[in-house]
C-alpha cells in the first residue's frame, strides 16, 4: 500500500468520527471517543446513552496492529470494492466499518478486537459449498459457507437449505476454541407452507402456556421464537459440535451500529421537519429490541429445550455478550435433535 494509513486513520477518521459521519466516498455513521495513550478526544455531537471510547493504550502496538488487519482486509473485501470508489476511499472505509463491529469490551481492547478479526477472515472451518449434511422431513439439508461484504457484521455468514427453502443465515466468526454469533437474519429466506408446518415442530416440549402473555415481546418471555430460526441455530450449533467448538459468545450489543440510528433519524428531522421525532424513535426501539431481545432470546429458548446448551452468563452479568457452553444433553423433541445430529456427525468435516 502506497498510502499512509495511519495518518488517514490519525487525521480523518478520528476526527470525523467525533462527529459520527466519516467521509469515505459514502459517508458512515460511525461514531466514537478516542483515547490515545491518556489523550481524551471526546464527541460533542447528538445526545447518545453510551458513546464508545476507543482506548490506545500503546500506540505503536496498536499502529502494528491495524496495519496487519488493513492489508488483510484489502485483500478479503477486494471484490466488493465500489468501481467509483479511489484507494484512498477503500482503505479508509476498511479502518471505518470494523469498528461498527466492536463491543464496548473490543473498544477498551483494541488490539486483541483486530486481531480477532483477522482471525475470522482467515478461518477455513466450515467452508461448505452446498452439500449435503442429511435430511429432515423427506428433504436434504445443505449448507453453504459465504464471504460478506465489508459492510456486513462478519466475514463469512451459513445459509442452510431444506428442499429449497433458504433459512435465515447465521453472521458468525471462529477465533480459536470460540464461535461468536453476530446475528440470525432472515435475509432471503423462502420457506413454503409444507415446511413451516413441519418446523413447528421444533417448538414442542416446551410448555409456553407458563409464559406471562402481560408483554410477548418482554425480554424474559420465550414465546414467539420463530421455528425456522431455531431450525439454523441448532444446525449452526451442529456444525460447531462437530469440529469440537464448545465456547459460543452471542454478541448482543453493538453500541456503533445501535447508535447509528440515533444519527440518521437526526439527519432526517434535519432535513425534513414534519417528521415526528416521536415515531422515528418507536421505530428505533422497535428495531433494537428485534436485533437484541429476540436475539437472545432464541439462545435462551433453545437452552431450555436442548440441555447440552448451558448458558454460563448473561449479557451485562460480566460483559456485554451471552456466554454458552455446548455439552452433551438432551432435546425437547425429536426434530431438534435430528437437525443436531446431522450436523455434528457430517460426512464432511473440514479441519
Amino acid at each position: 500500500m502506497n498510502l499512509d494509513c495511519i495518518e488517514i486513520f490519525y487525521n480523518e477518521i478520528i476526527p470525523e468520527a467525533t462527529i459520527g459521519r466519516v467521509d469515505c466516498f459514502f459517508y458512515r455513521n460511525v461514531l466514537f471517543n478516542t483515547n490515545i495513550e491518556g489523550k481524551l478526544l471526546s464527541s460533542k455531537a447528538f445526545d447518545l446513552t453510551l458513546k464508545p471510547t476507543l482506548i490506545i493504550r500503546d500506540k505503536k502496538e496498536f499502529d502494528k496492529k491495524l496495519l496487519e488487519y488493513v492489508t488483510i482486509a484489502r485483500s478479503f473485501y477486494e471484490k466488493y470494492q465500489d468501481d467509483d470508489i479511489t484507494e484512498k476511499d477503500f482503505l479508509k472505509e476498511i479502518m471505518t466499518v470494523i469498528w461498527s463491529n466492536a463491543t464496548v469490551e473490543d473498544f477498551n481492547n483494541p488490539i486483541t478486537f483486530l486481531d480477532s478479526r483477522i482471525k475470522m477472515i482467515n478461518d477455513q472451518k466450515l467452508n461448505y459449498n452446498n452439500e449435503i449434511l442429511g435430511e429432515i422431513f423427506g428433504q436434504n439439508i445443505r449448507v453453504t459457507r459465504k464471504k460478506e461484504s465489508i459492510l456486513k457484521e462478519t466475514p463469512y455468514i451459513l445459509e442452510f437449505k431444506i428442499g429449497e427453502n433458504v433459512l435465515p443465515i447465521i453472521r458468525y466468526g471462529i477465533v480459536d476454541d470460540t464461535v461468536y454469533i453476530y446475528a440470525i437474519q432472515n435475509e432471503n429466506s423462502q420457506i413454503d407452507k409444507k415446511l413451516n408446518r413441519s418446523l413447528y415442530k421444533l417448538k414442542s416440549g416446551f410448555d409456553e402456556s407458563v409464559e406471562s402473555k402481560d408483554n410477548i415481546s418482554d425480554f424474559e418471555n420465550l414465546t414467539g421464537i420463530t421455528p425456522s430460526f431455531m431450525a439454523s441455530l441448532i444446525l449452526a450449533l451442529g456444525l460447531f459440535k462437530s469440529i469440537e467448538i464448545n465456547k459460543i459468545e452471542a454478541i448482543s450489543y453493538l453500541p456503533v451500529r445501535l447508535n447509528g440510528k440515533t444519527i440518521i433519524n437526526d439527519l432526517k428531522i434535519k432535513r425534513n421537519s414534519t417528521i415526528n421525532l416521536d415515531e422515528l424513535e418507536e421505530i428505533k426501539e422497535m428495531q433494537i429490541r428485534n436485533e437484541t431481545d429476540k436475539f437472545i432470546r432464541h439462545f435462551r429458548r433453545l437452552s431450555a429445550q436442548f440441555t447440552g446448551l448451558e448458558i454460563t452468563c448473561m449479557p451485562m452479568e460480566v460483559d456485554t455478550n451471552l456466554h454458552c457452553h455446548l455439552t452433551e444433553g438432551t432435546f425437547s423433541n425429536n426434530e431438534l435433535e435430528q437437525l443436531f445430529n446431522v450436523a455434528k456427525e457430517n460426512n464432511h468435516k473440514t479441519k
